[in-house]
């Protein structure tokens, strides 16, 4: 990988089942130092390749479910929202409910819910 460029990192990124990376995330897939990773999603959110989901985290999707439940994991998506995705009701959601065992640690258009592992079940990933 010595002659790497923001396309080959993007390409990189794409081929693994992550949408949404850390500039730690990256930089162990590049196998850079962090200063370079951070460098690399500058670029990548520069050129319109990526886009900036929060300080630190970039995503390659516009897709915002797939967004919203790999920026904290585990999560999943739960209540009116998931209502809503698998067409139960017709109404749209204003914000996206996501349930969670980890607490959100920054401010989001999306409502994370806390709740204890013990109740974290019954999910399945598409």
């Amino acid at each position: 990988m010595k002659d790497l460029n923001i396309y080959k990192v993007r390409e990189l990124a794409l081929s693994t089942k992550r949408r949404v990376f850390s500039i730690l995330d990256l930089a162990n897939l590049i196998n850079r130092p962090y200063s370079q990773a951070k460098v690399y999603t500058n670029r990548l959110v520069d050129k319109k390749l990526a886009k900036r989901v929060h300080s630190g985290l970039i995503s390659f999707t516009d897709n915002e479910y797939i967004e919203a439940t790999q920026v904290i994991e585990p999560s999943y998506l739960s209540m009116i929202t998931s209502f809503y995705y698998f067409g139960l009701i017709k109404q749209v959601p204003a914000r996206l409910e996501l349930v969670s065992t980890k607490r959100a640690w920054f401010k989001s258009d999306n409502n994370y819910y806390s709740i204890s592992s013990n109740l974290f079940f019954g999910y399945k990933k598409e």
